[in-house]
């Protein structure tokens, strides 16, 4: 096994690529600015291969495959990421990789993803797209390659794959059309491209769950919002017995509220289906029965925290717990042997640790896993059962120093109505955290939260001599629904004036004088930096909002032409706070220097709300810095970009906050 480790840890460092960032970078900069080194790893059905995807060069990414026994890495495929990635890559069986590959175009004023799959030997030979092909005919247009519901036994090529049928239009004047349409299922063979279709196509189906062992027992439909197009929120979900073709009333499911019960895996032998739902405020992992009976049980609650889905393990995706959030990322394990091997690990490796189980063998005697800390990016290891040896692979990112880095701790602080308020503070390594240059760092989402773990960007800014506290605000999820409020669009206020309230619980606990605060954000958290600097303009001494929203309005306009954008407006809500909560329609309140990134192909947040915000800001004689990356989308991931983003936002903040 140590082969192993020395020749992925060799090839690794040969692959470390420099930024080609548009002004000098600094170290902090290039180290955190990186890609990690792994992007995505699967374990082979028999457990005696790893592949994994690492970055290579610019935007390219390659694929290898090595022997869990030792040996030279091999080269399976690269996608030069202009545009197309790998997003990820499984084992089908112990001899083939299937890989989806992501890219994003441009469709009139819009950025659309495409998926398509592909499956490879593991030695790179005998490509073969995975995919029915449309016909010149076709009424619709592709953008997905559909959903894999089952990988089988791991022992051939095959896959169970959801796939949507357009309807053909035949020739004029011929008599050759097909008119399927429709989500279907195809067991489709990835090494000859054949398939049988096994579900036939229907109209109004959204989504199939197969039991992982070859039968589809469960399917889902959204309702539409009448003539409109435009979809609903509530998926109506049904089931089947074993051996039936009758489809039964399973559950309801509000994708916006969250109530009812929401279907995520089945499990065959037990003949029963786990989901979330939501009880006394809080989401809950409950199983129902698929005998008939409709038996409902709860199998995990929290009294304090929602269940965030479920743990599984190996090629067929088995159930092994309920994972959940307290100060740090937890799985209620549902199997004795898991939990106590999970805590046998926690005791043999120093510190704080998170243990994560990443997929196994199909006899589940050899077990791939992750284990991270807030100080350690994340380490591979190999765990064999029955020699009762762990082996360390390869680390995610290969030039972090744990040692060199701040601990986050988790902290409460009180709002201003008495809330007590959760979050992380990272402190620079060796730091008393007296007196020294502070951000605010909100999260995304809004319907996200900030975990305990490696953050390399909170990291990067620890390395420059920053505290960082990121606040789990009012509007977070993982605390209920009670916490989640209206969302923090809708409750914009409540949101910001946490937020707002962290700095100055920076200020009264004495690790950041008045005049070395500042506030950095991405997505929604860009939204929340400008949108306090027009709420409380005296607070924060500089902002940075990297793919912000900037107008509430703007956003909802933005959903137009998708069959989402109803469901979109409602989240968003109407009324007075569309025009108090948008940093752009404030721009006059607005007093301190803001600097923003945006890539131009985002999706989540379009390109046009940091433009519009630079182009208000300048118009009114504000100070605005922006810097746009071209096809880039949401994330900035690239190398190139994100180096040059924190070397700018280093230089940005040493030049407004005091020493």
């Amino acid at each position: 096994m140590k082969r192993i480790v020395l020749s992925l840890k060799l090839l690794l460092a040969f692959l470390l690529f420099g930024s080609g960032a548009s002004i000098l970078a600094n170290d902090n900069a290039k180290l955190f600015g990186k890609m990690p080194d792994i992007l995505d790893i699967a374990l082979s059905p028999d457990g005696s291969r790893i592949a994994f995807v690492t970055p290579t060069a610019k935007t390219s990414v390659t694929l290898y495959t090595v022997p869990t026994s030792g040996g030279k890495p091999v080269r399976v495929a690269t996608m030069d990421g202009q545009p197309e990635v790998f997003n990820w890559c499984e084992f089908v069986s112990n001899k083939r990789l299937i890989c989806q590959i992501y890219s994003i175009a441009k469709f009139e004023s819009y950025n659309v993803g495409l998926t398509k799959k592909i499956a490879f030997d593991i030695d790179g030979r005998n490509g073969q797209a995975v995919e029915r092909k449309d016909t010149d005919h076709s009424t619709g247009i592709r953008t997905g390659s559909g959903q894999i519901i089952d990988w089988l036994d791991g022992q051939d090529n095959s896959i169970l794959l959801s796939w949507y049928f357009f309807k053909e239009g035949g020739r004029t004047g011929t008599r050759f059309r097909d008119d399927k349409e429709g989500l279907g299922v195809l067991k489709f063979d990835t090494l000859t491209g054949q398939y049988d279709i096994v579900v036939k196509p229907a109209k109004g189906i959204d989504a199939y769950l197969s039991d992982g062992e070859g039968n589809v027992r469960i399917l889902g439909n959204v309702a539409m919002r009448g003539a409109t197009g435009n979809s609903g929120s509530a998926v109506q979900w049904k089931y089947r017995q074993k051996g039936s073709k009758k489809w039964l009333s399973l559950s309801t499911y509000d994708l916006t509220t969250g109530d009812g019960f929401g279907p995520i895996r089945i499990d065959a032998k037990a003949n029963k289906v786990f989901g979330l739902e939501k009880i006394d405020g809080k989401r809950v992992l409950s199983s129902i029965a698929l005998d008939g009976t409709g038996k409902k049980e709860v199998v995990f609650a929290h009294e304090r925290f929602d269940v965030s889905g479920i743990a599984t393990l190996g090629h067929a995706g088995r159930t092994i717990g309920a994972r959940y959030v307290d100060d740090a990322p937890r799985i209620a394990y549902s199997d004795p042997a898991l939990a106590k091997l999970s805590k046998s690990l926690s005791r043999a490796l120093p510190g704080e640790k998170a243990i994560t189980f990443l997929d196994a063998s199909v006899d589940e005697k050899k077990i791939l896993l992750m284990v991270s800390s807030d100080v350690d990016p994340g380490r591979y290891y190999l765990f064999d059962k029955s020699a009762g040896r762990l082996e360390e692979l390869m680390p995610q990112r290969v030039d972090v120093e744990p040692a060199k880095l701040g601990r986050m701790k988790p902290i409460t602080f009180t709002a201003r109505d008495g809330t007590s308020v959760p979050g992380y503070l990272t402190l620079p390594a060796g730091s008393d955290g007296k007196n020294v240059r502070a951000i605010v760092m909100p999260h995304g989402g809004p319907g996200s939260r900030d975990v305990w773990g490696f953050d390399w960007w909170a990291q990067f800014f620890a390395s420059e001599g920053y505290a960082v506290l990121q606040p789990n605000f009012r509007g977070s999820t993982g605390y209920g629904e009670e916490w989640f409020v209206d969302n923090g669009f809708k409750s914009w206020e409540i949101a910001i004036s946490d937020i707002e309230d962290a700095g100055k619980w920076m200020i009264s606990e004495g690790i950041a004088g008045a005049d070395k605060l500042a506030i950095v954000g991405w997505s929604y958290g860009g939204y929340a930096a400008l949108q306090s600097a027009v709420h409380d303009p005296g607070l924060f001494k500089a902002a940075i909002a990297v793919a912000p929203v900037t107008d509430l309005g703007l956003l909802k306009e933005d959903s137009k032409g998708f069959a989402n954008s109803a469901n979109t407006r409602e989240f968003i809500g109407s009324g007075a706070h569309i025009t108090q909560g948008s940093p752009l329609r404030n721009v006059g309140k607005i007093q301190i220097p803001v600097l923003m990134f945006h890539g131009d192909r985002d999706m989540n947040v379009l390109v046009r709300h940091a433009k519009r915000m630079h182009k208000a800001l300048l118009g009114a004689n504000k100070s605005s810095e922006i810097h746009i990356y071209p096809e880039l989308e949401h994330g900035l991931r690239s190398t190139d970009a994100r180096t040059d983003m924190l070397t700018r936002s280093a230089a940005f903040l040493d030049k407004y906050l005091a020493k």
